[in-house]
């Protein structure tokens, strides 16, 4: 079905229909992320001098350093030169187009927020260089998503669900880090007890949204 068909079509089957593509997207991206996150941790040599987690921890804001480079610094010249010396420097009477830079930014932001502290924290779990390797990975991933995002809000919801994989990584690395740290001070019940309390939030989140 093409976007001008949907134009003419109800809005509630419209709304499904993206639903289902935005799913089906993030369904068939997943085995390509895993694939990429994969090639990285295995095929890449292990880091050197990262056994020590005041070493560990600057790495990983590195990576973070390189995500805002690739995913932050275009999207925001992307708004900026397109702003600057044209009518759209009225941000008031923005266009289609820019409007959809600025909501891809802010939705990067929100994005950054699960990502850069699951980052932080899978980097002090890992013990050497080779584990390091999953941090690498998880960078590249992340910014691959955000760029099969971008090209969704041009394109349509098959690529943005692609670019969600970026989210389904960081919530996994949040989940894994927060059980991690239970563990730490109370066993298996207290790795248990935030995935628990995550899945029962998401639960009734799901329950009482109005379509």
């Amino acid at each position: 079905m093409s976007f001008r068909d949907q134009a003419v079509i109800p809005r509630a089957q419209s709304v499904r229909y993206q639903r289902w593509v935005m799913v089906r997207g993030v369904l068939l991206a997943l085995p390509a992320a895993l694939l990429l996150w994969g090639l990285i941790f295995w095929l890449v040599p292990p880091l050197p001098d990262l056994t020590e987690p005041a070493d560990r921890i600057p790495f990983a804001w590195r990576c973070c350093c390189v995500v805002v480079l690739l995913c932050f610094l275009p999207a925001i010249e992307s708004v900026a030169h397109k702003r600057f010396g044209s009518p759209e420097i009225d941000i008031v009477g923005q266009r289609p187009r820019q409007r959809s830079d600025v909501r891809f930014l802010q939705h990067s932001i929100e994005q950054l927020l699960l990502f850069i502290p699951g980052l932080l924290g899978l980097a002090t779990y890992c013990r050497d260089g080779g584990e390091m390797r999953a941090v690498l990975a998880a960078t590249a991933v992340w910014v691959v998503s955000r760029g099969m995002f971008r090209l969704g809000d041009d394109t349509g919801a098959r690529w943005r669900g692609a670019g969600l994989v970026g989210m389904v990584q960081s919530v996994a690395i949040l989940m894994y880090v927060s059980a991690r740290f239970g563990f730490d001070l109370a066993g298996w019940f207290g790795a248990i007890v935030p995935l628990v309390l995550v899945f029962g939030l998401e639960g009734y989140i799901i329950m009482t949204r109005r379509d």
